[in-house]
């Protein structure tokens, strides 16, 4: 079934459509600070313990948060410049 179908049907909308996130990935340009502060602030522990990048995974819960080095990232594509600031999956 294609969205504009689903929209038009007589559907209930008692649940949400993202149901949850299980993963958040932000991409930055001051990777040691972003690990120290999700860390320390935050309280989240990391998988890889890699505080100068260019990788990082946190545990949040029932989620994931992972850091990326935004220059790394933009190498590992081949690409210029990139902007998207999260990628979300949802479940």
């Amino acid at each position: 079934m294609i969205f504009t179908e689903y929209m038009n049907k007589d559907v209930s909308y008692n649940q949400p459509m993202i149901l949850g996130i299980e993963y958040v990935r932000f991409l930055t340009d001051n990777f040691k600070e972003m690990h120290q502060f999700s860390g320390e602030q935050l309280g989240f522990k990391a998988k890889f313990s890699a505080r100068n990048g260019p990788y990082e995974e946190f545990e949040t819960g029932g989620s994931k948060l992972a850091l990326f080095n935004r220059k790394e990232m933009v190498r590992t594509l081949g690409i210029k410049n990139i902007r998207i600031t999260s990628l979300i999956k949802s479940i």
